[in-house]
């Protein structure tokens, strides 16, 4: 199968000299420091491709796209500086990954900066492993549907790739603090929020050809996109009107990072085996394992025409990431 939501960082970034672009890394504490804050500490699992290769042989993962930690998307930094710590990160995964045949990567983007965004999406797709993109649900604080965005929109129907929409920073996080809250809900909610502000901000009817790839299932986004329909027609702060939940539910793509088998199957029966991927958010805790047994026992009372499983784990990935 071939998993879509996978993250790693480089141990190569550990040596590198960071001063000249406003990052500071911890060594004994590893962190990195940005203009707003701490990361938290990197987990030894995040630079340890050995241990993710046997790991994805034992869960039959036969290629794994490998998204950057977001928590280290440094999306406040100032251009300049976020320019070259994407490229940093790129390049340095790009090294890691290129003697590999298991392993692709979306890239990290300077969001801040929708031209320089789109820039290094060319380079990284034309020149080295990377099938994508990834980008926060929201850019320092800025909604994704006013971060100036279409530039990279632009190039990512022009090379005919995804972008995988992944959170980092989440709504109301001083109400998240406790109960690991802030990766419960604030995760999926944020996606939630970006999904629905891209929606109707009419950024999906301007790309039309724009791949846009969900982590975490969406969401709630399967679930609320009736509640959603009904807005657009009683609300006048929505300017379009909705005719089905799947209109909304057919622009994007979805990964299937639900935790619950039944709630993933009907996630499935809304959005389709044709709008849906593997996610497992390797390797991170919450990553879902066995992953096969998590597919089945979700897409179990699918229609079998098309058999969902195929489709999820190799024909919808390939049309998606061009892989034939």
């Amino acid at each position: 199968m071939i998993d879509c939501h996978a993250h790693y960082l480089s141990p190569r970034i550990f040596d590198r000299d960071l001063r000249s672009l406003k990052v500071v890394f911890h060594p004994a504490a590893k962190r990195f420091e940005f203009p707003g804050g701490t990361s938290r500490p990197v987990p030894d699992a995040l630079t340890d491709l050995d241990t993710r290769s046997s790991w994805t042989e034992v869960n039959d993962i036969e290629l794994q796209v490998l998204s950057p930690w977001m928590d280290l998307i440094g999306d406040d930094l100032p251009r300049q500086d976020a320019v070259a710590w994407c490229r940093l990160l790129n390049d340095t995964t790009a090294s890691d990954i290129d003697p590999l045949a298991g392993f692709r990567a979306f890239a990290a983007l300077p969001v801040g900066d929708g031209p320089a965004a789109a820039a290094e999406l060319a380079r990284t797709v034309e020149t080295m492993a990377f099938v994508g993109g990834a980008i926060p649900s929201q850019v320092a604080g800025t909604d994704l549907d006013e971060a100036n965005l279409d530039p990279l929109f632009e190039a990512a129907v022009s090379l005919d790739i995804p972008l995988f929409i992944h959170p980092f920073r989440v709504m109301a996080p001083q109400r998240l603090q406790r109960y690991f809250l802030n990766n419960v809900c604030g995760v999926p909610f944020d996606t939630t929020v970006a999904a629905l502000q891209l929606f109707f901000s009419g950024a999906m009817d301007r790309w039309p050809g724009l791949k846009l790839v969900l982590a975490h299932c969406g969401g709630a986004l399967p679930f609320i996109a009736g509640r959603a329909r009904q807005a657009s027609r009683v609300s006048p702060a929505i300017d379009r009107a909705v005719e089905t939940p799947g209109e909304i539910l057919g622009r994007f793509y979805y990964d299937t990072m639900l935790h619950d088998p039944q709630a993933l199957g009907f996630a499935a029966s809304k959005v389709g085996v044709g709008r849906m991927v593997v996610g497992t958010d390797a390797p991170f805790p919450m990553q879902i394992e066995p992953v096969v047994d998590h597919l089945h026992r979700a897409f179990a009372d699918l229609p079998k025409d098309p058999d969902p499983f195929p489709m999820v784990t190799q024909t919808t990935p390939r049309n998606l990431l061009g892989l034939g």
